[in-house]
């Protein structure tokens, strides 16, 4: 998204996890990381590495002072989205009980605590027919997403 948004080149360097990642961030083996904030949290509050920007559609509770992109004029906004998934063939009654459960723990002070101190957003629920039609959205967008930096690969744009 932001070699599209920017048009210059990422060389992008697999880690194997975003832990990783993190520790070559702080070690000055990478210039920059896009990571989860969880991941980062720990170095940032010890004063080792500063979050530049956020792609949420607004500001994070645990990150008030950190713009968004959209307020530094750039239209990128995405989410790591995280979700618990049942089987095939789970029964409707078997469903509905893991619903229920999950958003009673979703909406606990504890929950929305974690997720404040996180540097997660917990602003949404989503569950059932909602969260399949989410991740319908999120893989035609990473396909497109995919196709559209695999295209500028191949011609050198």
């Amino acid at each position: 998204m932001m070699e599209k948004e920017f048009g210059y080149k990422v060389t992008y360097i697999p880690f194997p996890g975003g832990g990783t990642v993190a520790k070559n961030l702080i070690g000055k083996h990478i210039d920059s990381t896009v990571n989860n904030p969880a991941e980062q949290n720990e170095f940032y509050r010890a004063g080792k590495s500063k979050p530049l920007v956020q792609f949420t559609g607004e500001r994070m509770a645990a990150y008030p002072d950190i713009p968004t992109a959209k307020e530094l004029g750039v239209d990128i906004e995405y989410y790591m989205q995280r979700s618990i998934n049942g089987p095939p063939g789970m029964s409707k009654e078997a469903q509905e009980w893991y619903i229920n459960l999950f958003k009673t723990l979703y909406e606990s002070e504890e929950w929305q605590q974690f997720c404040i101190d996180d540097g997660l957003d917990c602003t949404e629920w989503v569950a059932g027919d909602d969260l399949a039609e989410f991740h319908a959205k999120a893989i035609v967008a990473h396909e497109e997403l995919i196709k559209s930096v695999g295209a500028a690969a191949i011609t050198g744009e």
